[in-house]
């Protein structure tokens, strides 16, 4: 996971529960998520 902590935007699919992604969110401060449909 460090070397995501340099990453501006990450596309993910929209399949990850609500917990999961506020656990990203939280991984990833400075990046802009962006979850599309699965």
């Amino acid at each position: 996971m460090r070397a995501l902590q340099n990453l501006k935007e990450l596309y993910l699919q929209n399949s990850n529960s609500f917990p999961e992604k506020e656990r990203i969110r939280k991984l990833l401060p400075k990046c802009e998520i962006f979850f599309e449909p699965a």
